[in-house]
């Protein structure tokens, strides 16, 4: 998993975002099925907001076209889902894009951003080998 904060100038794309979560197949490792995996990025006295999520290409696995429903939630260690309820993001998924939930939170010292993702029954995420999810955040230090 790559995070990039601040962006950038160059790479600045006018959605409201200064820092990236990229999220790729060699990320996930889990291989018990059905079993959720937490990705997290250490924030420390920062404002952050998610702004949105996007896919170039959803994440999938090329060799089992039954395996389509991944489920993203975003939260922290006070709030599972404080940034982005449950919501779906695998190949069966039409959106390529969706936003946060709006929230602005202040990380008063040290805490995580929990990215936690869920496949569906019987499947396996270390079996994804296609695809790429990028978070957009807005951060604000102090």
């Amino acid at each position: 998993m790559e995070h990039t904060y601040p962006l950038p100038l160059e790479t600045a794309s006018g959605e409201g975002h200064n820092a990236v979560t990229r999220i790729t197949p060699s990320d996930l490792t889990e291989t018990t099925a059905a079993t959720a995996q937490t990705l997290t990025v250490a924030v420390k006295d920062q404002s952050i907001k998610l702004v949105g999520f996007r896919q170039a290409k959803p994440l999938s696995d090329k060799s089992d076209s039954a395996f389509d429903d991944i489920s993203l939630k975003v939260g922290d260690g006070g709030d599972d889902d404080r940034f982005l309820a449950a919501t779906q993001v695998g190949s069966s998924q039409t959106a390529k894009k969706g936003n946060g939930t709006d929230t602005t939170h202040f990380f008063a010292g040290a805490d995580t951003l929990d990215i936690v993702l869920t496949p569906e029954a019987g499947k396996a995420l270390a079996d994804v080998d296609d695809g790429d999810l990028e978070l957009l955040w807005e951060v604000r230090e102090g």
